[in-house]
């Protein structure tokens, strides 16, 4: 008989406890534990860390410049855990949970439009990174922050994309022969990451081929809910999970944003 989805995910992600034995201050082990997926929480752990935590102030600090306010505040929020962090502190992770979820609906919004928009002039695109996983890996697309639309484009519609973007009201300083080009909206305060490659330094060979060809709309979320996300078509998950490394590589792992997308990745969708 064939595993079921808990098994299937218990299987896939049981080296991934490793972090929550490290020897880290206890207020770094219970971010890291927050900003896990539901499918890796303990409820006890959580509670036994957060019991630990003797520096609120240090963790709200950590958890802010991490971006992982969204996720530390559903936590505690789920866990009915709020009591443990003074309240102006707790309050700060609100504030910064509301903000990611405006952000959120701005940024999606945008990406429906701008996708739409190639669509009917057929210009492929596909979106990466936030604007792809928001809505259908994390379900809630607060819990994802976003600083910009990432989006890959085929080389031979790269003018046409640029154009429609223009006429968006959007702007860029210059082409990137590289492979990424940013684009900024001067009133809207929006900003594009534009990519047709994964990889702009050239260091890692990763055929552009390969991610059109593998192109698809991802899974629905098993815990997601709300309305659907569209069905737009992005990266395979494997090349979300490669892509969300080689991020992690380029930039030294400055962040753990991309690889808190690549265990979420392996524990929603063990299958892929």
């Amino acid at each position: 008989m064939g595993q079921t989805h808990e098994e299937r995910v218990k299987s896939s992600t049981e080296h991934m406890a490793a972090p929550f034995s490290l020897q880290l201050p206890p207020d770094e082990r219970l971010l890291l534990a927050c900003a896990a997926p539901p499918e890796l929480h303990d409820p006890e752990h959580l509670a036994r860390l957060a019991a630990a935590v003797t520096d609120w102030p240090a963790f709200t600090e950590k958890t802010l410049q991490a971006k992982f306010a969204p996720l530390v505040f559903s936590r505690l929020s789920e866990l009915d855990l709020r009591r443990t962090i003074p309240r102006p502190l707790f309050m700060r992770l609100a504030a910064a949970q509301v903000a990611a979820d405006g952000a959120a609906r701005r940024f999606l919004a945008e990406r429906d439009r701008i996708l739409g928009t190639f669509a009917e002039a057929g210009i492929s695109a596909l979106p990466l990174k936030g604007c792809a996983l928001a809505d259908t890996l994390y379900g809630d697309p607060s819990l994802r922050p976003m600083g910009d639309l990432d989006l890959l484009l085929r080389n031979e519609g790269f003018d046409a994309a640029m154009s429609t973007l223009s006429g968006f009201g959007y702007r860029t300083d210059g082409v990137d022969p590289r492979g990424e080009t940013f684009f900024y909206h001067p009133e809207h305060h929006l900003f594009i990451d534009a990519h047709t490659a994964l990889d702009p330094s050239g260091r890692f060979r990763i055929p552009v081929e390969e991610l059109w060809d593998a192109a698809a709309p991802l899974p629905r979320s098993p815990q997601g809910g709300g309305n659907s996300p569209p069905e737009w078509q992005t990266l395979s998950v494997q090349h979300h999970v490669a892509h969300g490394l080689l991020h992690a590589a380029r930039h030294r792992l400055d962040s753990l944003g991309p690889l808190v997308d690549v265990t979420w990745l392996a524990a929603r969708w063990p299958d892929a």
